[in-house]
């Protein structure tokens, strides 16, 4: 009883996990009828009033659980239409189109391209593309001083001529990050490249074409005022990421370093700056209008608002404004709030408007950190004396992040697949400065018309800002700073997230069905990690990984991994094979190839076979052991090679020809026509992206003295298979 009671008092956690599963429902693929979408809608709508008027009229109230099933189902069906309206066209083509389109935003990253995001008005001449009224398009144009003349923003007509790519594509590296489906989430349905000359803009709107346009030109006149301040460089990008919300303006390093010293959401515009731009602006009103005045608390909440929306109303800022908002209202109103039901009440706000935010990670972050905030910081301040002065703000803030980490660290780890372990000295020393950053950029923007007093507060402001990137880069080099590699599954997630749940319940309402429940998900959650220890120790994989201009080849016996790799610059390329390591291997050993041009013979031995591969050498020079033929599961070129390639394959026994990203088109179309004769197979990784083959080792493997197979079909294969 105590359960359900608790739960009473959170309607809105019900109403808003209803319209959740909707819309994630209505974002599955397939053929819905708008029509007959709407029309069931509105008969639940209308069963519900006539269940509600009639219950209320014969006051049956031992029926009252009918009414609130059916305003259930109505939120369900509710949130399954706004789904299916919200998604985007689903398609891996390409097509060639002149069209127009308006654009909702455009910026220049780092990378020098301009990305700029159109909704689609009208198609010149081209293919027949498909467009949904919902759709969004993103076009990268190459930025240069005379591009455009370019200064677009939201609201202008450009007519552009471009060749769009699907944003569902099928070639994603298996277990990797799928930016094209996490584009499709945010309604965009097709990108691409277009060339300056082919980009022209008909019509610009003033800026109160709309709230989109006008917040775009504040920001660049607030960047342009900290540029002439003198704030310039990484200080200029932090400043416009920490006040304004523009993390694409900043450095991949320094964004690397935040990351890494685990402070990376003080650059996403949340609660935190929304709270501190709160406080200032209550200051500001306390001095002109009296406590308990409606003016008062509109000025604020309007103010937080038109915050909300300048820094591009991430999901983040909008939940901790609508909470801040529903908070002072009730105060003003003298209602007490329970801050789960206004949480859930935020989350509900924002699927309503924004369906595709379910989708969005920092959505789920922000009210899983402000979760963990209300329910285990009272906990932890139960630790230390409130009374001591000297020891209470340095505990507090240790108690807030510790809390907040607790709420976001299952999703961060299955999302992210590491852990910044100094996350707590990360904020004790980064957190206490974004207060004193925030009121010096707003009071920078006050006073820019005195060039005196813009210098004395730029030089306050630009120390602050180099300490934050020089402490965030000293943080990434301390010792095991930022561990990487963990894989935790979904299932996994949402039984840590269970244990949490029980195991604060159990604490704070003293019930031992949830202590007992908290132990059994404990108990699951061990046995799952064993079960995957053992799964990594006996799965074996051969991957050659979809990339195309370099060449990534993996290899997994018994969780030990190895990535063979011929890229010049890789430090970006752990999206292309982390995802799999992570999951299927427990360390990683990676070796460059082909840096030369000695030729270069790989074997990769597996239980069921050896891929050989080729770079640089001449195939006439190569002479297989016939008694070892049969092994030869496939060949991988993933360089040059000279000679006869028919003639090798016969000699080897296999037409199973596996070709990198590296190796030009032309030669493998010539490839292709000399295996059409043989019956064999072709898999070019360009076109049909990453060949990945699974094998099993056996469960004694996983014994010390099982472990000299490996090694013995390693010194095997090379020294008895092949000789030059």
């Amino acid at each position: 009883m105590v359960l359900l009671d608790y739960f009473k008092r959170v309607p809105f956690l019900r109403f808003v996990l209803a319209l959740a599963l909707g819309i994630y429902g209505g974002n599955i693929k397939g053929s819905y009828g708008v029509t007959s979408h709407f029309l069931l809608l509105a008969i639940l709508f209308i069963v519900l009033l006539v269940f509600h008027f009639s219950f209320r009229l014969s006051q049956k109230y031992s029926l009252r659980w009918v009414i609130g099933a059916l305003f259930l189902l109505f939120l369900f069906y509710l949130g399954f239409v706004s789904g299916h309206l919200s998604r985007a066209t689903e398609t891996d083509k390409t097509y060639r189109v002149k069209a127009l389109g308006r654009v909702q935003d455009a910026f220049v990253t780092q990378s020098g391209y301009w990305r700029v995001f159109v909704r689609p008005m009208e198609i010149e001449y081209g293919d027949s593309i498909p467009i949904s009224h919902t759709d969004s398009w993103l076009l990268f144009v190459k930025s240069t001083e005379d591009s455009l003349a370019l200064s677009l923003s939201p609201g202008d007509v450009i007519l552009f001529d471009a060749g769009l790519k699907g944003t569902m594509q099928s070639k994603v590296n298996p277990e990797a990050f799928d930016y094209g489906k996490y584009l499709f989430r945010q309604g965009i349905s097709f990108s691409g490249f277009v060339d300056k000359n082919n980009l022209k803009v008909l019509e610009r709107k003033p800026s109160l074409y709309n709230i989109r346009s006008l917040t775009y030109r504040i920001r660049n006149r607030i960047i342009e005022i900290y540029k002439a301040a003198g704030i310039q460089g990484r200080q200029l990008q932090l400043l416009s990421a920490l006040t304004l919300g523009m993390r694409y303006l900043l450095d991949d390093e320094v964004k690397e370093w935040f990351i890494r010293a685990g402070v990376i959401h003080v650059l996403a515009v949340s609660g935190l700056h929304v709270g501190i731009v709160f406080l200032m602006f209550k200051f500001i009103a306390d001095w002109f209008l009296p406590k308990n005045n409606w003016a008062r608390l509109i000025l604020v909440i309007a103010g937080l608002w038109f915050y909300a929306f300048l820094t591009g109303g991430a999901p983040s800022v909008f939940r901790a404004v609508i909470m801040l908002s529903l908070v002072q209202v009730g105060n003003f109103l003298g209602r007490r709030t329970n801050i789960y039901n206004l949480l859930s009440l935020s989350a509900f706000i924002i699927l309503i408007i924004q369906p595709n935010s379910i989708f969005h990670v920092g959505f789920w972050l922000s009210h899983l950190a402000v979760a963990g905030i209300a329910t285990f910081y009272p906990l932890f301040r139960k630790l230390y004396s409130p009374y001591n002065i000297l020891i209470r703000p340095v505990c507090d803030l240790m108690s807030v992040s510790l809390s907040a980490q607790l709420g976001t660290l299952a999703l961060s780890l299955h999302i992210f697949k590491a852990f910044p372990c100094w996350f707590l000295l990360s904020g004790f020393l980064i957190l206490p400065v974004v207060g004193p950053v925030l009121f010096l950029s707003m009071v920078l923007v006050l006073v820019s018309k005195s060039s005196f007093l813009s210098k004395v507060f730029s030089g306050a402001l630009n120390d602050l800002l180099t300490y934050m990137i020089e402490m965030t880069q000293w943080l990434d080099r301390l010792p095991y700073a930022y561990v990487s590699g963990i894989h935790v599954s979904f299932s996994m997630m949402v039984l840590i997230y269970l244990f949490i749940a029980n195991w604060a319940g159990w604490i704070y309402l003293k019930k031992r069905i949830l202590f007992l429940l908290s132990l059994l998900f404990l108990v699951i959650i061990v046995g799952m990690l064993n079960a995957t220890y053992i799964r990594k120790r006996t799965t074996g994989a051969f991957v050659v990984f979809y990339s195309m201009k370099d060449a990534y080849i993996g290899l997994i016996n018994n969780g030990a991994g190895e990535l063979y790799h011929n890229a010049s610059t890789y430090d970006n390329a752990d999206f292309i094979y982390g995802g799999f390591f992570t999951k299927y291997a427990i360390e990683m050993e990676e070796k460059t190839v082909n840096q030369t041009e000695d030729a270069e013979i790989l074997m990769f031995p597996t239980p069921e076979g050896v891929f050989l591969g080729l770079s640089n050498v001449n195939l006439s020079e190569i002479k297989v052991v016939r008694e070892q033929q049969d092994e030869i599961k496939g060949v991988v070129i993933y360089g040059k090679i000279r000679g006869n390639l028919l003639n090798f394959l016969k000699q080897i026994g296999c037409f199973n020809l596996i070709v990198t990203g590296n190796v030009p088109r032309w030669q493998v179309e010539k490839w292709e026509k000399l295996l059409d004769t043989l019956d064999g197979t072709i898999h070019y990784v360009p076109d049909k992206g990453a060949y990945v083959e699974f094998f099993k080792h056996s469960i004694l493997d996983i014994l010390p003295k099982f472990n000299f197979y490996n090694l013995i079909c390693r010194d095997f294969s090379s020294r008895n298979m092949i000789s030059r």
